[in-house]
């Protein structure tokens, strides 16, 4: 007779080291083009790539579900200090801030994940059919390439000061990005 396993539906949690964590942050910020412009249930390979990097350069070993669920978990709490921060003016629950919290508060203090989707010149990256998108233009005098972008809020542009010497290298990165997402 088969013995029942009554531990198989039991979360399972893991301790994350810290350089991993901070590898999680930094990869999941590399990965953040992606993330605006893939479905989320097609994501799941971005975070399996994601896992990847991690075990490649740590001895943790973690999962791509591993790797979502830590990254939701510091959001949160970036979230929850925020709150705790400010005095929480909205009134929403709190609770006491984790070691992760803490230590990831400044890493995570740009917000770099609120971006919803990134528009190119006028077109979506979303859009359906053939993408053929304004190019992003640079402002010579201020050494910036300009990105108009749409937030959880509402329309905007993003504007990242880069060297004009680098303003190039920086479009080439976002035209590699638009191909890359066209074969995706």
């Amino acid at each position: 007779m088969a013995a029942l396993n009554l531990n198989a539906n039991l979360p399972v949690y893991i301790q994350w080291p810290d350089d991993a964590a901070l590898t999680l942050i930094q990869r999941r910020r590399a990965y953040q083009p992606l993330f605006t412009t893939t479905r989320l249930h097609n994501q799941n390979q971005l975070w399996r790539g994601i896992a990847r990097d991690i075990r490649n350069n740590h001895i943790f070993r973690p999962t791509r579900k591993q790797c979502r669920e830590k990254w939701n978990a510091l959001k949160s709490g970036y979230e929850n200090l925020e709150r705790l921060i400010n005095r929480n003016p909205e009134g929403y629950p709190t609770r006491t801030p984790t070691l992760h919290d803490e230590r990831f508060h400044q890493e995570l203090s740009d917000e770099f994940w609120r971006v919803k989707r990134w528009i190119v010149g006028h077109t979506s990256i979303e859009s359906a059919g053939a993408l053929a998108p304004d190019p992003p233009t640079t402002t010579e005098s201020a050494g910036a390439l300009v990105l108009d972008l749409l937030t959880t809020e509402s329309a905007g542009a993003l504007v990242l000061d880069l060297p004009t010497t680098e303003s190039v290298g920086a479009l080439t990165d976002v035209i590699d990005f638009l191909f890359f997402i066209l074969l995706f």
